[in-house]
């Protein structure tokens, strides 16, 4: 499969390099000392999972890297629309966009410049983030991905983008209910990143109080 990968970060680089490691070409819009490091050394992932240093087709002009066969869309949210806007050059006939992003709107944000019919909706849970340029560092979390068609219906794209990523060692599956996942993981993130920002705590810190744990099960609550 020919991956496309917008957003080359913590997320985007973590599971197109293992990708790409299984044999899949990998493509990835990249900018700057980012991109420069790597076309000059391969993505290179630092894992508990294990390490590895792929090669990759990394260009910061989607037109030079041209149709893809899915595209993951791992920007961070407040760039979704312009970066939705600039994917025409990497979507083949028939090719999926699939959101690995934080939050319950990009699918609609994606869908507005490609198309209902393109998007894929995608939850990652997974620690990881870029440490150097060309370097992305994954320290915990299950690794995982939940992917699933916005309509709950079962379709022959998912489950080809299922067996792929299976394919290369990736904990996937499709969700039965994708926007279920997403809100589910969206009131979990306004909880720990609210309750981390107003304390200025770790979780675990924020856990072992009694008060602050009881406040951070009531915003969950309160987003539900």
């Amino acid at each position: 499969m020919k991956v496309g990968v917008v957003g080359a970060g913590g997320v985007g680089g973590y599971f197109g390099a293992r990708l790409a490691q299984a044999g899949n070409e990998v493509c990835v819009v990249a900018r700057g000392q980012h991109l420069a490091a790597i076309r000059e050394h391969g993505l290179r992932i630092r894992s508990v999972k294990g390490d590895a240093s792929v090669a990759v087709t990394a260009s910061e002009n989607p037109a030079e890297i041209g149709p893809c066969d899915v595209v993951l869309l791992c920007v961070k949210s407040y760039d979704t629309e312009h970066a939705a806007a600039q994917r025409g050059p990497l979507l083949s006939h028939g090719a999926a966009v699939v959101s690995l992003q934080n939050g319950i709107e990009n699918e609609e944000w994606i869908a507005a410049s490609v198309g209902s019919d393109r998007v894929i909706g995608g939850a990652a849970f997974i620690f990881s983030s870029i440490i150097e340029p060309g370097v992305i560092e994954h320290t915990g979390g299950p690794a995982r991905l939940i992917v699933g068609e916005l309509n709950s219906k079962p379709s022959d794209r998912v489950e080809r983008l299922l067996e792929t990523l299976q394919g290369a060692g990736i904990d996937a599956e499709i969700a039965a209910d994708i926007r279920v996942v997403l809100w589910t993981k969206f009131a979990f993130i306004c909880a720990t990143a609210g309750m981390t920002a107003a304390t200025r705590l770790p979780l675990r810190d924020i856990c072992n109080c009694p008060e602050s744990f009881d406040m951070l099960a009531r915003v969950i609550d309160e987003v539900v």
